[in-house]
């Protein structure tokens, strides 16, 4: 199945991204619903079922001069709708309020999210009177609070009212998680090409949420694929922002119908469910499955196919719609 077509430059401006794989070039720059930026890959709690790895990595925190440095960068060719700030943790930066300004000079994207699992939030207010200085909470469009069921999340609730009440022109969305996580990497990568063709296929993180990430230097198709690269000290899948040089690199590494070797390690969103809770870090690796052909629900696979085909209904009747009224277009335009 190729999830993406070949569309030309002219007909991109008229995507409908909502329903429609490929990406826009909106005033010459390829534009995504969001880029995501981690800017502290540890964390306060410790979930089984991260699909970042969190519980098992130490203090890590995002180098701001680095950051701004690959915005920059980035933002010749590539504009987001919003710049989603997350991690691991990402109230654990210490100088989350600095980073939030440069991209804002920056100027890369209309909204900045920050997404947090809000146990920190007391700590931030606390940090505001402690520096005489503007809040976090302040500098964002977007507050989005995941609710994970524990003993440490219990008053986060109550912080995010407190929060949404006090910053009138900041949108506070708190979602209550279930208590059931599917599982999303695993120990050892499988040499089965088709569980690889699956998995990818099936990606609602890649494909549907196009979770396009930045980090260090490069650009990824996805989150997950960043903790590939580093473990295995292989980022052949990854985009070197200095190899960039127009809008057609970004379009060529982004609607790529090939998985990416990361793809080898990872469930997408097809693994098989368990039971949400809070672990020791040292537990998490020792919980995850062997291969991704120990974990994947068929069924989930099934289901998710058939979502990508009615989107795919929808989008090429989208696309053909496009190309007529361009072609309305040229035609006044020649008369």
């Amino acid at each position: 199945m190729k999830i993406y077509k070949k569309i030309s430059k002219e007909n991109r401006e008229n995507i409908d991204t909502s329903n429609n794989f490929n990406y826009k070039i909106v005033d010459g720059k390829v534009e995504n619903n969001r880029l995501e930026i981690n800017v502290a890959n540890h964390c306060n709690l410790s979930c089984r079922g991260c699909s970042h790895a969190s519980p098992t990595i130490k203090k890590d925190l995002m180098d701001i001069q680095k950051l701004e440095e690959d915005l920059t960068l980035l933002s010749t060719f590539f504009r987001s709708e919003r710049l989603r700030i997350l991690g691991g943790e990402p109230l654990l930066h210490p100088n989350l309020e600095t980073i939030i300004k440069k991209a804002k000079e920056i100027n890369i994207a209309d909204k900045i999210q920050v997404v947090t699992n809000g146990v920190l939030i007391p700590r931030i207010e606390g940090r505001k009177k402690e520096r005489k200085a503007a809040s976090v909470f302040s500098l964002i469009d977007e507050l989005s609070v995941s609710l994970y069921k524990s003993k440490q999340t219990e008053k986060v609730e109550e912080y995010a009212k407190e929060i949404d009440k006090k910053y009138k022109n900041l949108e506070v969305v708190v979602t209550s998680l279930k208590t059931k996580f599917r599982e999303s990497i695993t120990k050892q990568p499988t040499k089965d090409k088709e569980i690889i063709k699956t998995i990818y296929e099936t990606c609602w993180v890649a494909h549907f949420w196009k979770c396009v990430t930045l980090d260090n230097g490069y650009l990824f198709r996805c989150p997950q694929q960043i903790g590939y690269a580093k473990y295995h000290n292989d980022y052949s899948d990854a985009l070197l922002l200095t190899d960039i040089k127009s809008v057609d690199d970004i379009l060529r590494f982004l609607e790529n119908n090939n998985p990416i070797k990361a793809c080898s390690s990872c469930l997408g969103m097809v693994g098989t469910e368990f039971k949400h809770r809070q672990i020791k870090g040292r537990e998490f690796f020792k919980l995850l499955p062997n291969k991704p052909e120990d974990a994947i629900d068929w069924k989930e696979v099934k289901r998710v196919k058939k979502e990508i085909l009615k989107k795919k209904t929808r989008e090429i009747k989208i696309i053909d719609k496009a190309i007529k009224i361009y072609e309305k277009f040229l035609i006044k335009k020649y008369k």
